[in-house]
């Protein structure tokens, strides 16, 4: 967690706030969204949930690009210093970061 932090400090993003979540498996789907995937029914299977509120200019498209590609087998091939390639896991099933992509699911 600790590198993830240094990573938004290093790109000049401030931490605007950090919570530990646990949400039910209704608060975690979007009510009437088509956007439902496979990364929020996995979502939906892990748990306890740290989100992590990052403030500055630019602050989504500096982190997504800090972050790379959700699938981090991707992510080590075109992007690895991005933060999925890095602690990504095996596999997007079992990746550190889930970072929303679409502006319609960023609250």
């Amino acid at each position: 967690m600790m590198s993830i932090l240094n990573r938004a400090s290093q790109e000049g993003l401030d931490l605007a706030g950090l919570r530990l979540l646990y949400p039910s498996a209704e608060q975690m789907k979007l009510q009437g969204s088509e956007l439902a995937s496979s990364d929020l029914d996995n979502l939906n299977q892990i748990g306890p949930v740290l989100a992590m509120a990052l403030r500055g200019t630019f602050a989504r498209t500096i982190w997504l690009d800090s972050v790379g590609p959700s699938d981090p087998e991707l992510a080590r091939r075109t992007d690895p210093n991005s933060l999925c390639a890095l602690y990504g896991g095996d596999s997007k099933e079992k990746t550190l970061l889930f970072c929303p992509r679409n502006l319609s699911r960023v609250q």
